[in-house]
């Protein structure tokens, strides 16, 4: 069965060990819109159950750091970025401004085992426009 679970996710802490899941699965620009890091991966194996795995398919630290055309240009850069909130909408309205930080790859791996998971495979893919630099990573790991 699959159990489905809307909410901030820094809030999903409340839902208890009753709500815990076989496996997490975050997608392509996550990560960045957290400005705590270890409390966003601590609350990630709250909600895994031991035995579960975290499956984190992320933009690459490198592109969105160093290649991408809005980024930093800094890769150790770790101040707060502000920029406009992505709106999914053709119209490509306003839908106001939003501050975001863009982590390195040794935080994220670093976050992920202070929370208590053992990563098991980390895979660097790259960019889907230039396959010289790196585009995006999976990790995966086990509670």
């Amino acid at each position: 069965s699959i159990e489905y679970a809307v909410s901030d996710v820094m809030e999903a802490a409340a839902l208890g060990r009753a709500h815990q899941f076989d496996a997490i699965v975050l997608e392509l620009g996550i990560l960045h819109y957290h400005q705590d890091l270890d409390g966003f991966f601590s609350v990630m194996r709250m909600l895994t159950a031991n035995g579960g795995h975290l499956v984190l398919n992320e933009f690459h630290p490198v592109q969105r750091k160093l290649f991408w055309p809005e980024g930093p240009k800094n890769y150790f850069r770790d101040d707060l970025v502000e920029a406009d909130v992505p709106n999914p909408d053709a119209t490509g309205a306003s839908l106001g401004r939003c501050q975001y930080r863009f982590w390195t790859l040794g935080e994220v791996v670093t976050s992920v085992i202070k929370a208590g998971f053992a990563i098991t495979r980390l895979d660097e893919h790259p960019d889907w426009t230039d396959p010289a630099i790196p585009g995006s990573f999976t990790l995966l790991a086990s509670a």
